[in-house]
């Protein structure tokens, strides 16, 4: 019963807090705010430190890239986000991802 009352109350808070229980077992709680500041962080990081490593891009589909973002990308920015916060690494994938979707419409846009 008390993991219905603790599923009750955060479905109640649902609005002011971000839950990644959807991508991983293990559930990290993160407010808007946070979830915003680490995703800016994410994409200073990964247009400036990483660009060397591997740079998404915008013209290919998602799924051509995405093993290569998995295997060079993720875990370096991986080590260096939890230096500071504790994010998982399907919410950095996601917010990758999130990043991609919106330069490819861009991108599709100006063609």
């Amino acid at each position: 019963m008390d993991s219905d009352q603790e599923s009750t109350s955060s479905s109640s808070s649902s609005s002011s807090t971000y839950s990644s229980s959807s991508l991983s077992d293990n559930a990290i709680h993160l407010n808007q705010n946070m979830y915003r500041t680490i995703k800016k962080e994410v994409f200073i990081w990964v247009d400036s430190e990483f660009k060397d490593i591997y740079e998404i891009d915008s013209d290919r589909m998602w799924l051509e890239q995405k093993e290569n973002i998995i295997t060079k990308l993720l875990s370096p920015l991986y080590k260096l986000v939890n230096k500071k916060y504790n994010v998982s690494n399907s919410d950095i994938l996601k917010m990758l991802h999130g990043r991609w979707r919106s330069r490819h419409r861009v991108s599709n846009i100006k063609k």
